[in-house]
C-alpha cells in the first residue's frame, strides 16, 4: 500500500490521506501496474491467513473504497490539491508509482515522483524522510509479522510515525493469547482503525506463483515462504 508520513504536512491531515486512498481504483491499478496478477486489498493481512483476513464483502463500510468524487472534495478541502506531494520510487522499477500518480491526477493531485537508487530509497524510507512511499510485506509466517512492524507505535517499519494507543493495545492483546478467534478479532479491529485513519492506503495482495507438479498437494499459499510439513505427493 501507499504509506504516508503522518508526522509531517500534508499527510498529518487524515483527510489528505483519505483523498489518496479514495482516489485509487485498485482494480485498474492491478490491471495496469501488476499485469492482473494480484487482488485488491482492504487491509494488511494476506489472503493466505484465511482465519484473519478480510475482503470488501466482509465489510459494512470501507472508508478507503474508490470514490473519485469524494476523493476530489477531500483533496480540495484538505489543501492537498494545492501542493505537489512527493512519492518516493525506485529508479529501476516504478510501475506502481507511475499508476498511482496517473490516477491521482484525475482527482486534482499532481504527485512529484522522486526516483532514487534503491539504497537511497531505503535510507530515506527508514529515516522517515518522505511524504508517500509504496511499501509492503512478504514472507510473513503470521499476521503479526506485518501488522506489528507497520502499525505498532515504535514498530520498525512504522516510519510514517502513525501513533495510536488503540493500535498498541490491540497488538499487545493479540500477542498475549493463543486463542485464534480472539487474535483474529484484534487484527480485524486494527484493520478497521487503519482503514479509517489511513496511515496506509491499501492497494493489493500479490498472487503466489510458484511452479510445481499437479501431484504436489497441501502447499500453503503464503508468498515467498514454504511450509512443507503439510505437503504430500499424490502419486
Amino acid at each position: 500500500g501507499v504509506q504516508f508520513n503522518t508526522a509531517k504536512p500534508p499527510f498529518d491531515n487524515q483527510d489528505a490521506r483519505l483523498a489518496v486512498a479514495k482516489g485509487i481504483d485498485r482494480d485498474k491499478f492491478i490491471k495496469t501496474a501488476r499485469f492482473g496478477l494480484a487482488e485488491p486489498s482492504v487491509g494488511a493481512i494476506a489472503p493466505a491467513f484465511a482465519w484473519a483476513t478480510q475482503t470488501e464483502a466482509d465489510l459494512k463500510d470501507d472508508p478507503q473504497k474508490f470514490d473519485p468524487d469524494a476523493a476530489k472534495q477531500l483533496a480540495e478541502s484538505s489543501g492537498l490539491a494545492k501542493v505537489k506531494p512527493e512519492l518516493l520510487a525506485s529508479a529501476s522499477d516504478h510501475r506502481n508509482e507511475d499508476e498511482v500518480r496517473n490516477q491521482l491526477l484525475k482527482i486534482g493531485v499532481d504527485v512529484n515522483l522522486v526516483l532514487l537508487q534503491d539504497s537511497d530509497y531505503n535510507d530515506r524510507w527508514q529515516k522517515g524522510d518522505y511524504q508517500m512511499a509504496i511499501q509492503g510485506s512478504v514472507v510473513d509466517a503470521d499476521p503479526d509479522d506485518n501488522d506489528y512492524n507497520f502499525f505498532y507505535p515504535d514498530g520498525p517499519w512504522n516510519t510514517g510515525k502513525w501513533n495510536r494507543d488503540e493500535a498498541k493495545r490491540l497488538l499487545d492483546d493479540e500477542r498475549a493469547t493463543t486463542d485464534q478467534a480472539k487474535r483474529a478479532k484484534d487484527f480485524q479491529d486494527l484493520q478497521d482503525l487503519a482503514r479509517k485513519e489511513a496511515p496506509i492506503a491499501f492497494l493489493y495482495h500479490a498472487y503466489f506463483l510458484p511452479g510445481y507438479q499437479n501431484y504436489v498437494k497441501g502447499l500453503p499459499k503464503v508468498p515467498e515462504i514454504f511450509y512443507m510439513e503439510g505437503v504430500w505427493l499424490d502419486k
